[in-house]
């Protein structure tokens, strides 16, 4: 096998390798915040459609144009709503993008405050309050 091959094999195994330390992640993350996971899952699923949608739009105004060049009748209100559409669904795509910044930005804000609190205590008392946090 070449070096360069190899080295991307290996790269590739070290990675599948890291995925069985996927599920006590996810349950570490379901465990500290259901209802943040479940957000920030639920816009990842939005954001990932977006595109998809949006390209979806573009075709049939493609397809609008096209159909006009050839002699059929479009009505304009078509082709408006069409780029409104696409712009409303940038815009959507924006919102929900920074959407999904907001849950990781509070998971973080929380686990920060959670660890703070307990540095303020008495050091006896720290292991006992981190096993049960």
């Amino acid at each position: 096998m070449k070096p360069g091959l190899d080295a991307q094999v290996r790269a590739w195994r070290e990675r599948l390798r890291a995925l069985k330390n996927l599920p006590p992640v996810v349950a570490l993350l379901w465990n500290s915040g259901r209802a943040l996971v479940a957000t920030e899952v639920s816009l990842r699923f939005i954001s990932a459609l977006i595109p998809v949608t949006a390209l979806w739009v573009s075709k049939l105004i493609i397809d609008a144009v096209v159909a006009a060049s050839k002699g059929h009748q479009i009505p304009a209100t078509r082709i408006w709503i069409l780029l409104g559409a696409e712009f409303l669904l940038a815009a959507i795509g924006t919102l929900v993008g920074r959407g999904i910044d907001s849950p990781r930005s509070a998971a973080h804000d929380r686990h920060t405050e959670i660890g703070q609190l307990i540095r303020q205590l008495p050091r006896h008392l720290q292991p006992i309050v981190r096993r049960h946090a």
